[in-house]
C-alpha cells in the first residue's frame, strides 16, 4: 500500500492501524487520534507529528511549502534561513508563494547527510519566472564542477538546466519563462539514469553515477557565487532513495497541491488500553497557549505585535511570525495577567488579526483574511453536502463554580441565661475553642459541635452572664461565582452544574472560566458538512468555499470551521459554518472530569450562603474585564447575537459565512 500518511513519535516513524485527524480552525486545539498494536511503545507526553501528502511520503527528506516560512515539513528538521524573502497570495494552489527578488533573496539550509543525494533521488518543485538571464533555483556546491545545481535560462531564455558534477542536462525546449507555474522534476534511478521533466514531460536524460556529497549548504534562489533567482517558488519536495511512480508524478502535476503536508504536531495526552491495541489521543502544540499563565509583565508605549512577540517568545518555545506587517496600534500601558491564550485573543481582536500555531512550533499573528477557494462544491459531484444542527444549549446554561477554599478565623460571644444549651454559629466550624466565664470547655464532654447545622450544643446550660460564652472557631468559605444565561434557560429550561475547581484561586479567574465555558454554548450550532470519499488536502481552516445543494436550499459561500481526515479510509469531512466547540474530544473529556467533581467537597458547604445580589455582564465574542476593588458573588451572563466570522476587505460587506446571524459581517466588538 502507498503510504501517503506517516506518524512519528519522537521523530521515529511508527505503524498505525487507524488514524483520525481533526483540525478545528483559528485558535482551536487540534486533535489527532490513532490506534497502534498493543506491543507498540508509546508514552504520555511524547511528541507526535503527522504528515499527509498526495503521494507516498516514503523517502521524503525535505518539503518546503512556503506558507510564510521556510521550515521543513518532512519532520527531518532541515529548516531554512530566509534572506529578503517575501510572500504573496497564490490562487492556483491557493495559499501563498515565496517571492525571490533576483538580487538579495535566498534561502540557506545547513548541510546534513539526508541532503547528500548519492544514488537514487527525486526532486520535484513548482516555479514561476519571467527573467531571461541565467539564474539558479537550487545549488549545493562550491565550484561549477562539483555538487549539484538547477538553473533557468542557461542557454536559451526559458530553458531549464540541471548540473551534477561535470554532467548536465538542458531541457530540449525553452520558453518556460512565461510567468506561469511549471513543475520541474529531476529523477535519478537505480541505473544512474537522470531524467529532467518539465510539466510531466521528459526533456532530456544523462547517465551519471557521480556522488554529489559535500559539506556545502543547500541554497534556494542562488548559486554559491550569486546568480540570484528572480521569480516565485511554490513547493519543493526532495526524496532520497525513492523514485515516485509515473502515476504519482502525474498526480503532483494534475492535482491541487496541499499548502502543508505536516498536518499535525503535538503531544500524547491520553491512552486507552484495549485487549489487542491502544487508542491514543494527542493534542496539538496550540494547547500550550491555553496552559500558560502570564503574570506581571509590564509594557509601556509599545505596539501590539511587539507585545505579542514578547509574550510568545518569553513564555513559549514557539517561533514568532507576524508576516512583517505592522498594525500601527500602540498601547500606552499594559499589564499582562491571565491565560496567555486570553491575552493574545484580546490583542488579535483589537488589531483585526488572527493567530494560530503550526506543527513546526511556529506562532503566526497576521491580518485577518480568508482564502477563497474558487472550486464550486456541488452535492452529488464527488461530495455529499448536508445540513446539521446541534443544540448545545441543553448541555449547560447555569454554572455554580466553587474555587479554592479560604480559611477564616472568628470569635462569637453569647450571654448565658442558665437554661439555653443550643447556640448557633454563622458558619460551619472546622475547629473551635469554647470558653464559659473564661474557662476552656472540653469537646464531646462539655459540648458537641454540629458542623452541618452550624450549632454548638452544651451538655449543661452555661451560667447567667453578659457575653460570658465565647466560641472562637475556624471556618472555610469557597471562592464562589455563579453564572447563568437567562434567555437559554427560558427557551430550553435550566441545565445547571456545580463545579469544584480547586485551582481557581480568585474571582477574576472564576469569571474568566465561566465566560469561556458558557460562551461555548450559544443557542443552536448550524453547520453544513461536506463529505468526500478521498483525501482533500489543499483546503485549510478559514478558507471560503462555494457550496451548492439545491435539494436543501444551500447555495452560497461559507467559512471552513473544521476538517477531519481519516486513514486508511482516505475520506475527508469538512464542516463550514459555526465552530463546534463541544465536539472537541478534549472539551468532552474536561467536561466529564469536571462533572466527576460535582458535590465532592471535603466538608459540607451551602453555596447559597455565599451568594449576593447579581451583577449582569453581557457576554459577547470578546470580553475584557476591568477589575474593581469590590465584587458581588453572583455573575449573570445574558445572550447576545454572536457573529462568528471576522471582517476582511473583500468580505467585510457580505453576509456572514455560515453563521446563524444574518446580515453584514462586522468587525469584532469589545464590550
Amino acid at each position: 500500500m502507498t503510504h501517503i500518511l506517516e506518524i512519528f513519535i519522537d521523530r521515529t516513524a511508527i505503524s498505525t492501524l487507524k488514524t483520525s485527524l481533526v483540525r478545528e480552525g483559528d485558535r482551536g486545539i487540534d486533535q489527532c487520534q490513532f490506534t497502534v498494536r498493543k506491543d507498540q511503545s508509546v508514552s504520555i507526553n511524547q511528541r507526535v507529528e503527522l504528515i499527509y501528502d498526495l503521494i507516498s511520503v516514503e523517502g521524503l527528506v525535505a518539503y518546503y511549502g512556503f506558507q510564510g516560512g521556510v521550515k521543513d515539513e518532512s519532520t527531518k528538521l532541515h529548516h531554512g534561513t530566509a534572506t529578503s524573502l517575501t510572500y504573496t497570495d497564490e490562487t492556483e494552489f491557493f495559499g501563498k508563494q515565496a517571492i525571490f527578488n533576483g538580487t538579495t533573496s535566498f534561502v540557506s539550509i545547513p548541510d546534513t547527510n539526508n541532503l547528500d543525494l548519492l544514488g537514487v533521488f527525486d526532486i520535484m518543485l513548482w516555479a514561476k519566472w519571467s527573467s531571461t538571464t541565467e539564474q539558479f533555483i537550487l545549488s549545493k556546491r562550491s565550484t561549477t564542477s562539483n555538487g549539484l545545481a538547477l538553473s533557468v535560462n542557461a542557454v536559451t531564455a526559458g530553458d531549464v538546466k540541471f548540473m551534477i558534477g561535470s554532467s548536465s542536462i538542458t531541457s530540449s525546449s525553452a520558453g518556460f519563462n512565461d510567468g506561469n507555474k511549471h513543475l520541474i522534476r529531476i529523477k535519478r534511478d537505480s541505473d544512474n539514469l537522470i531524467t529532467l521533466y518539465i510539466d510531466d514531460v521528459s526533456k532530456g536524460t544523462v547517465t551519471s553515477s557521480y556522488d554529489p556529497t559535500n559539506t556545502n549548504v543547500l541554497l534556494m534562489g542562488k548559486d554559491f557565487g550569486g546568480s540570484f533567482f528572480a521569480g516565485k517558488l511554490l513547493r519543493i519536495r526532495i526524496y532520497k532513495g525513492e523514485n515516485k511512480t509515473t502515476d504519482e508524478a502525474t498526480k503532483i502535476f494534475t492535482s491541487i497541491n496541499p499548502r502543508n503536508i505536516l498536518k499535525f504536531g503535538g503531544y500524547v495526552t491520553k491512552m486507552d488500553l484495549e485487549l489487542t491495541h491502544t487508542k491514543i489521543t494527542a493534542l496539538s502544540y496550540g494547547k500550550i497557549l491555553a496552559e500558560t499563565d502570564v503574570r506581571g509583565d509590564v509594557f509601556d508605549n509599545q505596539q501590539v505585535e511587539t507585545i505579542v512577540e514578547s509574550l510568545i517568545t518569553n513564555n513559549t518555545s514557539f517561533t514568532f511570525n507576524d508576516r512583517e506587517l505592522a498594525t500601527g496600534i500602540t498601547i500606552d500601558q499594559f499589564l499582562s495577567d491571565g491565560k496567555l491564550i486570553d491575552i493574545i485573543r484580546d490583542f488579535a481582536s483589537i488589531s483585526n488579526r488572527i493567530f494560530y500555531t503550526t506543527p513546526n512550533e511556529e506562532f503566526f499573528f497576521e491580518p485577518a483574511s480568508f482564502t477563497s477557494v474558487s472550486t464550486i462544491f456541488t452535492h452529488g459531484s464527488r461530495v455529499i453536502i448536508g445540513k446539521s444542527a446541534y443544540d448545545d444549549a441543553q448541555l449547560v446554561n447555569s454554572i455554580t463554580l466553587i474555587g479554592s477554599i479560604i480559611e477564616y478565623k472568628t470569635n462569637k460571644t453569647f450571654s448565658g441565661n442558665g437554661t439555653t444549651t443550643l447556640f448557633a454559629l454563622d458558619y460551619s466550624a472546622t475547629s473551635l475553642e469554647v470558653q464559659v466565664g473564661g474557662v476552656i470547655k472540653t469537646p464531646d464532654i462539655d459540648y458537641i459541635l454540629d458542623s452541618l447545622n452550624k450549632e454548638v450544643l452544651f451538655t449543661v446550660a452555661p451560667i447567667v452572664g453578659v457575653n460570658n460564652v465565647s466560641i472562637e472557631y475556624f471556618y472555610e468559605i469557597p471562592n464562589t461565582v455563579k453564572g447563568e444565561k437567562p434567555s437559554s434557560i427560558a427557551q430550553y429550561g435550566l441545565h445547571s452544574k456545580t463545579f469544584n475547581l480547586s485551582w481557581i484561586f480568585n474571582r477574576t479567574d472564576g469569571v474568566r472560566f465561566i465566560q469561556s465555558y458558557l460562551g461555548r454554548y450559544s443557542k443552536v450550532n448550524q453547520n453544513i458538512s461536506l463529505r468526500f470519499g478521498e483525501p482533500i488536502l489543499y483546503i485549510n481552516e478559514n478558507d471560503i468555499l462555494n457550496v451548492v445543494n439545491d435539494y436543501i436550499n444551500i447555495n452560497g459561500t461559507f467559512a471552513v470551521k473544521s476538517i477531519t481526515w481519516n486513514y486508511p479510509e482516505l475520506n475527508t469531512e469538512i464542516v463550514v459554518g459555526e465552530y463546534r466547540f463541544d465536539y472537541f474530544e478534549n472539551e468532552k473529556e474536561i467536561i466529564r472530569k469536571l462533572h466527576d467533581y460535582e458535590s465532592n467537597l471535603t466538608k459540607t458547604k451551602e453555596v447559597e450562603d455565599y451568594e449576593s445580589p447579581e451583577e449582569i455582564i453581557v457576554l459577547g465574542d470578546i470580553f475584557i474585564q476591568y477589575v474593581e476593588s469590590l465584587y458581588t458573588e453572583t455573575l449573570n451572563i445574558s445572550d447576545t447575537k454572536i457573529v462568528h466570522d471576522k471582517s476582511v476587505a473583500t468580505y467585510g460587506g457580505g453576509s456572514s459565512y455560515g453563521s446563524y446571524t444574518t446580515g453584514d459581517v462586522y468587525a469584532w466588538l469589545i464590550r
